[in-house]
């Protein structure tokens, strides 16, 4: 039989010995406070959130005897632990991360100010387990001094927080040791997190702890049996804690760790990294480009300033803009946290949102290195938008929400990604250089793409040629249609008892186009006009054209502009494009332009509208205007310079592809017939557009300002 050797264990087993050793001999009484002893070892504050000062006396519980077992947890009479398995685990984790008793006495020497993040650990629990177990084991029968104590947790509302902060500004004057236990480091000021020492974070679950955990609870016999069965470190840190509750309470050391290893086999299997995955356009370079970013920070190759710590990832429903952030976090090692202000608004008033709203943040941060996904992040609203009904209570929600961002900006080691569908209705300060940084677009999956999906959805034997035609077939469909079609068509092979093939799908992915022939030519002359234009004017390069289930959709990869007057030009002739190009083949144009405020038609209105009120480019000069498009465009005169300008915007698009004519009538009929066309194929088509510099629309100007380029990321039209 293997046993387990000295070397074998971490350098701090001992001391979680002796400490869970000393819990163990201690019975504490609860009755009315009889038999305690009040301790001088420290203060606590109590009752911050009503701005009190509730001084409270720590108790040492009066010893009675134990009788030890095999595994050297000494137990009670009744056979029972006299130290609750959960408490057992977290002091070993407390031993784990301050790994030794000399870092414990160090929080009692005068002056010293000791910072512990506890993470997932309750923080009083922290604080009881610190005091009861972890100093009498550091320390034994020495004198003690003074040690205050000061709770925080970033979950507190605004004015508990403030209140807490500011009893902790008074205690800092003190020459006494003082010992803060937060949740995660967003509970402090965030100026005062720059100049206190650096925290003790709770260590998260590993192999050195669940071995030790093992021999104290079982024996070292125990653990010699199965040292080798442990999960590894990044299995055991992934762990929900509840996952690691359940497999800990087990009667069976085996059992423990085939409960911890089934599970995180089963977490791993249902996860897909980046390199799983195609067809996400830029947003994937730059998925890539955080995950490599947060492996490198781990590394200690770069600094945390030198991350990509932020992004929006925006799109049409369905396109997998959540499931590409979590690919990202899979891929970089990092722990997944979700939000989304529908669940935060589904926790009840105002107050118990905002709540809601801190909670996730809270578990990004202790949960670090983390992605933390915030869904339909387009929901936080806009305090330009006029709407006196909800006005005070929008403007709460963005100010609590730009609050947060702020905070956890100062926390190295969460990564922050929204995802929406809208990303023009979200308020400008949130998209702000520092709070996110990258704004980019998700497109629909390409046929490569789509081949992969189908291909990592149906058995093996599945042939290259079914591969092809199922992607053909299914060009134009998101992600998620794919993955529901693949769902379905196993359900219904397992209804027939019988082997899921590629033919179990063909007909749910096969549905007949209702749109007549000349609607998808017309849609498809839509599309190529735009990528012309766009060609034509240097604006960008088209990476993907595509008839979808909604209409259709032009891909552009856009490059950095100045923001002068011409450039808005260029911008406005291009929104225009698609509805020029219709009028020039069919006689006049369809709807497809307009509808939605996401629309061309929508789109090209605000920036026509802003050259005048807000880039300093137009009628209004200097003057900066933040009135809404409705209000401005009441005034006659108004609405008719901006319907002049886009008059003359449609006819410059004309005019290029009048010039362009038969690539416009070409490209069409092969995009009808063929639903895409991307990569090499797209850029052989417009290979032989004529360039054409804009003609001027309006007064000339130039503007700082990097809105036009804002106003132009997302360019697919209905």
């Amino acid at each position: 039989m293997t046993d387990t050797s000295d070397h074998q264990r971490p350098d701090w087993f001992q001391f979680a010995k002796d400490a869970i050793d000393h819990v163990a001999e201690m019975h504490i009484v609860d009755d009315d406070g009889d038999d305690e002893i009040p301790d001088p070892l420290h203060d606590r504050e109590d009752e911050t959130h009503r701005g009190k000062t509730a001084k409270k006396s720590q108790r040492i519980p009066r010893q009675k005897s134990s009788r030890a077992t095999p595994g050297g947890a000494p137990r009670t009479q009744s056979g029972e632990p006299r130290v609750s398995l959960a408490q057992q685990f977290q002091i070993i984790q407390l031993c784990a991360t301050f790994r030794s008793p000399r870092a414990i006495a160090d929080m009692l020497r005068p002056g010293a100010i000791t910072i512990v993040e506890a993470g997932l650990l309750d923080i009083e629990t922290t604080e009881h387990l610190i005091c009861s177990a972890l100093l009498p084991a550091a320390i034994g029968p020495s004198p003690r001094p003074h040690l205050s104590i000061r709770r925080m947790d970033s979950r507190s509302s605004a004015r508990e927080s403030k209140v807490a902060n500011r009893l902790l500004d008074e205690v800092l004057v003190e020459p006494g040791p003082l010992l803060v236990i937060v949740d995660t480091l967003t509970a402090l000021d965030p100026e005062l997190i720059k100049v206190v020492p650096a925290s003790w974070r709770l260590v998260p679950p590993n192999r050195d702890i669940l071995r030790t955990f093992i021999e104290l609870r079982f024996g070292p016999e125990a653990l010699g049996q199965m040292i080798n069965q442990v999960p590894d470190d990044d299995s055991l840190s992934k762990l929900t804690p509840a996952a690691l509750a359940l497999a800990l309470r087990l009667a069976d050391p085996s059992a423990i760790t085939a409960a911890l290893n089934h599970r995180g086999r089963a977490q791993q299997d249902a996860l897909q990294g980046l390199d799983a995955i195609e067809g996400y356009g830029e947003a994937e370079c730059v998925a890539r480009q955080m995950s490599d970013d947060l492996k490198a920070w781990r590394s200690g190759l770069i600094d945390w300033s030198d991350v990509q710590k932020s992004a929006i990832f925006y799109g049409a429903p369905g396109t997998g803009k959540s499931h590409l952030a979590r690919a990202l976090a899979v891929t970089a090692g990092a722990q997944l946290v979700r939000g989304n202000f529908a669940s935060w608004q589904a926790a009840g008033h105002l107050g118990d949102m905002l709540a809601a709203m801190r909670d996730s943040f809270a578990d990004a941060a202790a949960s670090r290195p983390a992605v933390l996904v915030i869904d339909e992040i387009d929901s936080v609203g806009d305090r330009s938008e006029p709407d006196p009904r909800n006005a005070n209570y929008n403007r709460q929600v963005v100010n609590a929400f730009l609050e947060q961002l702020d905070r956890i900006s100062e926390i190295p080691g969460v990564i922050v990604i929204g995802t929406c569908n809208a990303p023009e209705t979200i308020d400008a300060a949130v998209l702000r250089p520092g709070r996110f940084d990258v704004l980019v677009e998700v497109p629909l999956p390409g046929r490569r793409a789509l081949r992969r999906i189908l291909q990592n959805g149906l058995p093996e034997k599945t042939t290259d040629a079914d591969l092809d035609h199922l992607a053909r077939l299914a060009v134009g469909k998101t992600a998620a249609d794919i993955e529901g079609a693949l769902r379905a068509g196993r359900a219904a092979a397992r209804r027939a008892n019988r082997q899921f093939s590629a033919d179990d799908i063909i007909d749910l992915i096969e549905k007949r186009d209702p749109r007549s022939t000349d609607h998808r030519h017309r849609i498809a002359t839509h599309e190529c006009g735009h990528a012309i234009v766009a060609v034509a004017l240097n604006l960008a390069k088209p990476k993907r054209l595509a008839l979808t289930e909604w209409g259709g959709g032009t891909w552009l990869q856009h490059e950095p502009r100045a923001g002068t007057l011409q450039d808005c030009d260029a911008m406005l002739t291009h929104l225009l494009a698609g509805r020029a190009a219709e009028i020039i083949e069919f006689g006049n144009a369809g709807a497809g332009s307009g509808g939605s405020e996401a629309s061309d038609l929508a789109r090209a209105t605000r920036l026509a509208m802003h050259i005048d009120t807000r880039l300093g480019l137009g009628h209004e000069g200097l003057l900066w205007r933040g009135s809404s498009e409705h209000s401005y465009l009441d005034h006659v005169t108004n609405s008719a310079r901006v319907f002049d300008r886009l008059q003359k915007a449609e006819a410059n698009a004309t005019t290029i592809l009048e010039e362009n004519s038969a690539c416009l009538r070409e490209m069409a009929r092969s995009l009808a017939d063929e639903t895409i066309i991307e990569g090499p194929d797209l850029d052989e088509w417009l290979r032989d557009v004529r360039r054409s510099p804009v003609q001027a629309i309006g007064q000339s100007g130039y503007s700082n300002s990097q809105e036009p380029a804002d106003e132009t990321q997302n360019c697919s039209s209905s």
